[in-house]
């Protein structure tokens, strides 16, 4: 991350190419960017649960529901991470930045076209 690059000498900014308001750290891109909370915020309304932002690593593995719930949370999860990483290196390389409603909704577009979901109806997810 830009910090780490930063503190070894190879770069002489630091700041989050997303939001622009602090350092850039993987802590600080994945769970506590402004970006980032609003793209997961979306995410957590269209499963229908709240995602917490902070220690939502620890949350995915500690948690009841079906299999079934766990591997449609788990996959949206990582599918949000990938790209909130991607829109980072977006905003780095190219300048560009998606709003996090479009990206949000990129998100639920590519789950929802994933085979998996459309075999599961609502009562699994209990």
């Amino acid at each position: 991350m830009k910090e780490k690059l930063h503190n070894l000498g190879i770069t002489e900014d630091a700041t989050c190419c997303i939001c622009v308001n602090t350092d850039e750290n993987s802590e600080h891109l994945f769970f506590s960017c402004d970006y980032s909370n609003r793209v997961i915020d979306q995410i957590g309304d269209w499963l229908r649960i709240v995602l917490p932002t902070q220690n939502i690593l620890h949350w995915r593995f500690n948690r009841n529901g079906s299999k079934t719930r766990k591997a449609i949370v788990d996959a949206t999860i990582n599918s949000c991470m990938h790209n909130i990483w991607r829109q980072r290196n977006s905003s780095k390389y190219e300048l560009k930045i998606t709003h996090p409603n479009k990206l949000a909704q990129i998100i639920v577009e590519d789950r929802s076209q994933n085979p998996f979901l459309s075999s599961f109806e609502q009562e699994d997810w209990r």
